[in-house]
């Protein structure tokens, strides 16, 4: 009986012993995994060579770096001027970060070992190639956002040229993308492409894009400049935007694209709307809010400021091929109209003047434009410079009387789209 209580123990013991070195050994595997890995990426600092001792240095890039020409912007608003050498300049920490463990050349192509210029930049390639390995569904589904297809363009460019004339535009339309086509370095290391580019800030990456230097500069012109309240030095900031607010705190839809090809920003899934977070009408914060016939009002009507409207943009290109677009004149107004989205929750909301005319694209050929007519220039706008209390809502007559405030038929050009007609309103409501 002892003697089988001591064998037993021993069978114990042996069994334990045996797990014991099963674990070291795992213990030793993966310490010597994460040296190997470390060692990786180490080296992989290491071998920036070149790229680093360059790029980093400060006083070199000064004396390299000439200012460039400013970039046409088109409806992007060039950032605040700063030194062209930052266009350029990697933080030296840079390559501690997890991107920078990567490798410059494992992204950027070239030849980190060469002293010289022209060679250490031979064979570079575009960096945003290399995202994907990591990032791979962010990637898939960014290449069918709207930042990336530039849809919205083709949409509204076909419905004024029809299929027939649509592929005279490849020439404009390649130059537009290649200017406005948002890729991830647009909004997470540099300043987007359509104005110039360059380093954001010492090849830091930002999970979220800092807005004043990304959002605000590509939809500069309109929301982005509203937004900030640069429009007009007669014009606030938006409400929001005084209370610290980011463009992705509404903007909750996924900007890098659901996986689904929209053909306009209309038609994007979970786009903001003021109800999301404020109680939708009629309700009883105020004698405005609790007037039924209101429901039928878009709330920008009331508590959006003036915007830019641009008009007649012409788009051709120069004898030495550079493409070019800029409209003949812009006004900082507010109108309200008829709703022009299909769907859209609100029947009366403010409409921004689109900046076409018939002959915009008259470098091309002619009437290429062939349904011009067909689509109304004043369309349902979504102002980014929303403020509580603005001049149509301090009484109720502001609105009701002031012609100024709606599009009328006297406010029609012969510039405009005859479908403007079918928008328009026959008058302003009655005075109280």
């Amino acid at each position: 009986m002892i003697e089988q209580e001591l064998e037993e123990k021993k069978f114990s013991f042996t069994k334990l012993k045996t797990l014991l070195v099963f674990l070291l050994c795992l213990v030793f595997m993966f310490a010597g995994v994460t040296f190997i890995f470390t060692g990786k990426l180490k080296a992989s600092v290491n071998n920036n060579g070149s790229c680093l001792s360059c790029h980093s240095n400060a006083g070199r890039l000064m004396g390299l770096v000439k200012s460039k020409e400013a970039a046409e912007a088109g409806c992007a608003a060039p950032p605040a001027k700063r030194p062209p050498f930052l266009d350029f300049f990697v933080k030296a920490e840079f390559a501690d970060s997890l991107h920078g463990r990567i490798g410059c050349k494992q992204c950027h192509g070239g030849n980190p070992e060469a002293e010289d210029r022209d060679q250490a930049h031979k064979d570079m390639k575009n960096p945003e190639e290399n995202c994907a390995s990591c990032h791979q569904d962010i990637v898939r589904r960014q290449a069918t956002s709207i930042h990336a297809t530039l849809a919205g363009q083709d949409y509204l460019l076909k419905q004024r040229t029809g299929k027939e004339n649509f592929d005279k535009l490849v020439r404009a339309r390649e130059a537009d993308g290649k200017r406005c086509h948002c890729g991830c370095g647009d909004c997470h290391i540099s300043i987007p492409k359509a104005v110039g580019g360059g380093l954001l800030s010492g090849h830091k990456l930002f999970k979220t894009p800092p807005m004043v230097d990304t959002c605000a500069v590509c939809h500069g012109t309109r929301a982005g400049g509203e937004y900030l309240g640069k429009i007009s030095e007669d014009l606030e900031p938006d409400v929001h935007k005084k209370a610290g607010m980011h463009c992705i705190d509404c903007h909750k839809e996924d900007m890098h694209g659901d996986g689904i090809k929209y053909a306009s920003r209309w038609e994007v899934k979970g786009l903001p709307e003021c109800i999301n977070c404020h109680q939708k009408i009629p309700n009883f914060k105020s004698p405005a809010h609790n007037i039924a016939e209101h429901q039928s009002v878009s709330c920008k009507s009331c508590h959006a400021q003036a915007y830019k409207n641009c008009f007649q943009c012409h788009a051709s290109f120069d004898e030495t091929g550079n493409y070019h677009r800029k409209q003949k004149e812009k006004a900082v107004i507010f109108k309200i109209d008829k709703n022009t989205v299909p769907g859209y929750i609100y029947k009366y909301t403010p409409v921004r003047h689109k900046p076409v005319t018939r002959d915009t694209f008259g470098y091309f050929g002619e009437n290429i434009f062939a349904h011009f007519d067909q689509y109304p220039t004043w369309t349902t706008a979504a102002p980014h410079n929303i403020k509580r209390i603005t001049s149509r809502n301090k009484s109720c007559n502001n609105c009701h009387c002031n012609k100024k405030g709606f599009l009328l038929k006297e406010d029609l050009t012969e510039n405009d789209s005859k479908a403007d007609d079918k928008v328009i309103l026959e008058g302003v409501p009655r005075c109280n």
